[in-house]
């Protein structure tokens, strides 16, 4: 019996290992997604999408616990968006890397910053304050997550549910060469990370 149970987990590790290196989309949560649940302001990592070989970092800027935008980074660079995105407050990607200076990286709870850093972050970022807000807002949520579809499809990779009444989904479609966020009323679709 223990040889068989042994055999069936060789046997699923072995095809979760095989459908990562043939580029079935993994997603691997982040230090950010504990933001979402606490009520945190800054700017957090929320996970990694695997594709094969490649990867990208899903990085958000986050106040109060709710999503404001999303960017992706692979290879040191951040990859264009493409059309179809929509929604979210506008923030460059480039604007992400001043914020993680401003607050001393990813991660980095800016409600436990001193007054000085967490001012100069609230601006950078365009936030009206970093205090507590008063009631918290709903955010549209599609039909298309409520059914696990994604922004691209219906292959949900991964599905985010909050205590409060937001959450995201994370779908692939690689065929067509890419995937997508979607929750707090964003939706984010990227190329699928290529080597240089």
């Amino acid at each position: 019996m223990l040889r068989r149970i042994a055999v069936v987990a060789l046997l699923a590790v072995s095809a979760a290992a095989s459908s990562l290196a043939a580029g079935e989309p993994q997603f691997r949560g982040g230090p950010g997604l504990g933001s979402l649940e606490s009520g945190a302001t800054g700017l957090y990592e929320l996970g990694t999408v695997h594709f094969g070989n490649e990867s990208g970092q899903l990085q958000a800027l986050v106040h109060h616990g709710r999503v404001l935008q999303v960017h992706c980074r692979h290879d040191g660079r951040w990859l264009a968006k493409r059309s179809g995105s929509s929604g979210g407050k506008t923030v460059a990607p480039t604007k992400f890397d001043e914020l993680a200076t401003i607050a001393g990286g990813l991660n980095v709870d800016m409600r436990q910053a001193p007054e000085a850093v967490h001012e100069r972050f609230a601006r950078a970022a365009g936030l009206i304050s970093l205090g507590q807000p008063a009631t918290r807002r709903l955010s549209f949520i599609s039909s298309a997550y409520a059914s696990d579809c994604g922004p691209i499809g219906c292959r949900a990779i991964y599905r985010h549910d909050t205590a409060g009444p937001e959450g995201f989904v994370i779908s692939s479609d690689t065929e067509n060469g890419r995937w997508g966020f979607e929750g707090y009323g964003i939706v984010a679709i990227w190329p699928v990370p290529q080597a240089e």
